[in-house]
Formats: structure tokens, sequence, C-alpha cells
């Protein structure tokens, strides 16, 4: 158990060190539910509205909830000649969206803000998808179709993982959300200005009191969505870490005791040896070395056990092999010094010992 505590905090930390694509800090996420007649001015207003808020910096919406494990997949026509092999997502944005997010093109350039208000025939396409659909070739110039109209490709993104911090991404194509007949805002993102967000109620308060188009379902900032999307993986780390810990202690006191015993019982020999001149350090190395001798044949034994058991665990592990060394040496290290410890204690106590008293004892 202590080697799969180790294995799956790894891949948490693994985890948390991906790049979403975003912007993580200082951004707040607002899931929003809406009427059947919103419009697009109703959208345009709210965003002019949070936009103009003090402590706001940029604010953006699109129709994809973010961080959400429903795959809507894509809504553009694959070029032709090319075998769609993963869930794109195609996702509406408006002005302040890659404001808000971070989002910085690689190659090419953003749409305007006239652009996204004016639903112009423009798109984005993440990393992946330059790759899949025109491998070898620039993406910018290339053309996508949607509901048989022509997008141009004007810019290269970095892939973003909208679905879970832990589900790498497929790819995303971002166009102007003005482009749907009924364009819908179901997810707002806001970036505080430098000197942060002091209270999220005047956010709130603007959309209750002039917006009531609107309902806020959650707002939160994105490093507590980011967690809530790998809320599953933390909970097992933590149930796993629980038990590895708890088996280390179960350890650590099973071999105490048993050393404990052993060494008791060769009360007399220690006399003995003292009487005829060992030093107390030459008795505790005697009494580690015989004790560790059954310690390490009993964690040899284990790992052989563990190493055909621990394949039931790599459906759990996130880019972390199940034979990863570093987590092996970590798990066997500390099984190795805990059971040190507990040698360790008895065999001082037996350097103690009064050899007079041993003998008579005898």
């Amino acid at each position: 158990m202590s080697l799969g505590g180790v294995l799956v905090a790894k891949s948490l930390v693994r985890v948390w060190r991906e790049d979403p694509g975003y912007r993580v800090s200082q951004t707040t996420n607002i899931w929003l539910s809406s009427r059947a007649d919103e419009s697009r001015a109703h959208i345009a207003d709210l965003l002019d509205d949070l936009g103009g808020l003090p402590d706001v910096g940029a604010a953006g919406g699109s129709n994809l909830l973010l961080l959400q494990r429903a795959v809507r997949g894509s809504s553009f026509d694959a070029p032709a000649g090319v075998v769609e092999t993963s869930n794109i997502e195609s996702v509406g944005v408006t002005r302040g969206y890659f404001e808000a997010t971070g989002i910085r093109p690689l190659v090419g350039r953003l749409p305007t803000e006239d652009e996204l208000d004016g639903a112009a025939p423009v798109v984005l396409v993440s990393d992946r998808v330059a790759r899949d659909y025109w491998p070898g070739r620039s993406a910018v110039g290339q053309t996508l179709t949607r509901r048989q109209q022509r997008f141009d490709v004007i810019g290269v993104v970095p892939d973003a993982r909208y679905l879970a911090l832990d589900i790498d991404p497929d790819g995303s194509l971002y166009y102007p959300l003005f482009a749907d007949p009924s364009p819908s805002l179901v997810n707002v993102l806001i970036a505080h200005n430098a000197g942060g967000f002091r209270s999220l109620s005047s956010v709130l308060n603007l959309i209750a009191t002039r917006h009531p188009i609107y309902r806020v379902r959650s707002a939160r900032d994105v490093g507590t969505t980011l967690g809530d999307s790998i809320r599953q993986r933390s909970f097992l780390t933590f149930l796993f870490a629980g038990f590895g810990g708890a088996a280390v202690v179960i350890a650590a006191v099973g071999v105490l005791g048993l050393a404990a015993i052993v060494t008791s019982r060769r009360t007399r020999e220690v006399g003995v040896r003292m009487a005829v001149g060992a030093r107390p350090a030459q008795i505790v190395g005697l009494v580690v070395r015989q004790e560790l001798a059954g310690v390490l044949c009993g964690l040899t034994a284990g790992a052989l056990a563990a190493a055909w058991s621990v394949r039931l665990m790599q459906p759990y592990m996130y880019k972390v092999s199940v034979y990863d060394p570093v987590a092996w040496t970590a798990a066997i290290g500390l099984l190795l010094a805990t059971s040190t410890i507990g040698v360790l204690i008895p065999a001082l106590r037996a350097s103690r010992t009064d050899p007079v008293k041993a003998l008579r004892a005898e």
C-alpha cells in the first residue's frame, strides 16, 4: 500500500504541473443559464457591464462550459481527405475572451473585436488541430466549412484543457459566437486587475439586478474549478496515501515489537559479550545487522509480490509507470527507514544492559 500511495501521489503532482492552456491566477469562472429569449444584445450588454467594473481587466464569454467532462464535438467539417480521429471542440467566443484567458497566437493573429462582434467568418485552430488537418503545411490561410459557410483560418493557438486537467486536449476551434443563429452564453471568464478582485458580490449583484435574463449557476476562481475537475483523482490519492501511511505505521510497530521480543531473549548473550569487552556500539551494530537481515528478506518478498499486483493500479496513473523507479525507491526507502528505527530502539536498549544483572537474571 505504501508503494500505491507514492505512485498515485506522484500522478497527482504530475497532473497539477500540466499547463491548462489558459490563465489560472486572478481569473474567475462564471457558469450561466439564460432564458429562451436571449439575444446578441443581451450578451453584448452583459459583457460591457462586466468589463466596466473597476476591478475587472477583461471579461469574455463562450458557449462551452469550462472543465466539464461532456464532449460536444466540432461543428466544423474536417478538410477533404482528413479522417476525424479525435473529439475536437468548436468554441464560440465573444470579444474579451482571449484577453480574459490569456491565450496568445503561436502563428497568425487573434480575431479583432469588430470581427467577433460582426460574426466575421474567421476561425482560430489549436496546435493539435493544425498538425492533424494540415501536416507539414501552415494552417494560416486555410479554410474550414461550418454549416455550408466558409471560415478563414487566421491563427494557431496553444491547445487548452477544457474537459479536465487530467484529460489531454484533442484540439479546439474558436469562432465568433455571434455566427450561431441563436447564440447562447453559458460561460464567462473575468480577468482581475493586478490589484486583485476585492469582491465577487459586485459581479453577482450586477447580473442579478441589471441582467435578470441570466441566472448564475456557479461562480468561482479558475484554480478551484481546475481542482474540481480532478476531484476523483485527488480523493483516490488521499485514500491510497492514507492506507499507505497506515501500512507503514503497522509495519514499524510490528518490527519494533518483534525485535524487542527477540532482543530480550538474548539478554544473557549480550551480557556475556559486554563482560568480555564488547562496546555498546558493537552491541548495537550486531543486533541491527542480524535483525535487518530478516527485514530485508521480507522487503524482497514484498517487492516481488508488489511487482505482480501493482499492475492493477495502472488505470489510476497519469503519465507515470507503475514501475517508476523513483516511486519504488521512495516506497522501499520509507519502509526500510521505519523498519531500521523499529530495530534500532531495542538495540539501543540492549546496549545499555548491565552485564552483571544480565548474568544473574539467567
